[in-house]
């Protein structure tokens, strides 16, 4: 249950984020497991986006993943973001779009 919600804690001087993973991988992977076949399991999110997991470690201290939006680009005008990373909030994007604005990477009309 621990992976398939994700959870998120801090104790004396050590923080931890568990990702949440798809609970159909999770027992395709416990089956596996039981068979002692090899297996592979990676975050996977209900809001979408894309992940990198090249750092991930297996999950072990010190992993690291990356977490970026899928944006569309529907015109020399548009750019269209159908999905968004996990834990991003709606305040989050906004200053996300504002910086890419101030550093030239995008042109926002007013």
């Amino acid at each position: 249950m621990l992976l398939a919600q994700g959870a998120e804690g801090i104790a004396v001087g050590l923080s931890t984020k568990v990702m949440s993973h798809n609970f159909c991988e999770l027992i395709d992977a416990s089956i596996k497991y039981l068979r002692k076949e090899p297996f592979e399991l990676y975050p996977d999110f209900l809001t979408g986006g894309l992940v990198d997991v090249r750092e991930y470690n297996d999950g072990k201290r010190g992993g690291r993943i990356r977490v970026r939006a899928k944006v569309e680009i529907v015109d020399k005008k548009t750019l269209k973001i159908t999905e968004i990373p996990f834990g991003t909030t709606t305040s989050d994007l906004i200053d996300s779009i504002l910086n890419a604005n101030e550093k030239g990477k995008i042109k926002i009309k007013k």
